[in-house]
């Protein structure tokens, strides 16, 4: 079933998910020997061949560019822009050295932005991924493999994992302070005061104490 780009960012916020993840296909009319992955998430384009492929995605849509720009404002005024380059990252890593090893001529077209229609209006932290050339034959034709697919998806997967595994706060152990066998200042001269000047009185016997602290001595 075809989802409009509007439809995958509502169904992500609708769900309050923690992250989104965009899957497509790269294609290209001109170089068909052209084979790589990258991976964008939502910012002004890197370049101009990041901002033909927004423009491109983004004819699908109904929304005006004025519009998208209004909400890339608001979008770089919190946080979700770095989380999204972070994650970007992790993923891309994964993915490239994945799709290496069945095609040893995939380049690494690496992490880019650009005006995504799909990314600009998800709340929370999002990146768009392409995982090959559909316009390459030999890409095409592994996209056909079930296994291959598999193995992408786990790399895109294992990306996400190793992000969200970098959030996860470090315990820093504090040692509990050892009880000091040095006493206070204030309990120091309490006990001074209590050796120079010991409580007077008389026992039951009618003995009374030493000053010296002796014990009592009975007439």
């Amino acid at each position: 079933t075809y989802l409009g780009l509007e439809e995958r960012s509502g169904i992500a916020n609708e769900g309050k998910g923690d992250l989104f993840v965009s899957i497509h296909c790269n294609s290209t009319s001109g170089n068909k020997s052209a084979s790589g992955v990258e991976t964008y998430f939502a910012n002004t384009a890197s370049d101009t061949a990041a901002e033909r492929l927004a423009a491109i995605e983004n004819a699908t849509t109904t929304q005006k560019m004025s519009e998208l720009e209004q909400i890339l404002g608001g979008l770089l005024r919190g946080a979700f822009t770095p989380m999204s380059a972070d994650l970007a990252e992790s993923v891309q890593h994964r993915l490239y050295a994945e799709a290496q090893k069945s095609r040893t001529d995939t380049k690494d077209y690496g992490v880019k932005s650009a005006l995504f229609y799909v990314l600009l209006t998800a709340q929370m932290p999002a990146i768009l991924v392409e995982t090959s050339f559909i316009s390459n034959a030999k890409d095409e034709k592994k996209l056909k493999d079930d296994k291959h697919l598999e193995k992408l998806a786990k790399a895109v997967a294992e990306g996400v994992d190793s992000y969200l595994q970098s959030l996860v706060p470090v315990r820093s152990v504090i040692a509990e302070p050892k009880e000091s066998k040095t006493p206070s200042p204030e309990k120091a001269d309490a006990t001074e005061k209590r050796e120079k000047d010991p409580p007077k009185g008389k026992s039951n016997s009618g003995a009374s104490t030493s000053g010296s602290g002796a014990a009592p001595k009975v007439a």
